[in-house]
């Protein structure tokens, strides 16, 4: 079975394509909002596909004009668009995924220590993050 990997262009655009994830409206931007867009695309990569091509319509180069709104400008620019298209039109559909709760608290106390200026994959206590995963599971 061959699987399809977007780059990670492709994740940034999910929410660069949906205005209510914007960073303007960060505090919107939750896990399940996340998993949700990403269900889109994976289930019906087709339709996704359409959406992004409507979406590319409001791209001036690099930026991104939407009525009522600032400006966007994604590093991409239209081009991760344009791959994205081009991914989701190869793409064959695939399950939903579902939010996992030990996961997201794993995901959580990690980035909770990352804000201390703490970086890598060893948690403050030192453990591996996978050791985390057991524990929190």
């Amino acid at each position: 079975m061959e699987i399809m990997k977007p780059r990670a262009s492709f994740l940034r655009l999910l929410f660069a394509a949906n205005p209510d994830l914007l960073p303007g409206d960060s505090d919107k931007v939750t896990g399940t909002a996340i998993i949700r867009e990403i269900n889109i695309a994976r289930q019906n990569p087709t339709l996704y596909a359409n959406f992004l091509e409507q979406t590319r319509q409001n791209y001036a180069g690099r930026v991104r004009l939407m009525a009522g709104r600032l400006p966007v400008c994604p590093q991409e620019g239209v081009h991760a668009v344009d791959e994205a298209i081009r991914f989701l039109r190869h793409a064959r559909p695939f399950p939903a995924l579902v939010l996992a709760p030990g996961l997201s608290s794993a995901a959580a106390d990690h980035c909770r220590e990352q804000t201390g200026g703490v970086v890598g994959h060893h948690g403050c206590d030192g453990a591996m993050q996978e050791a985390e995963l057991v524990v929190t599971a």
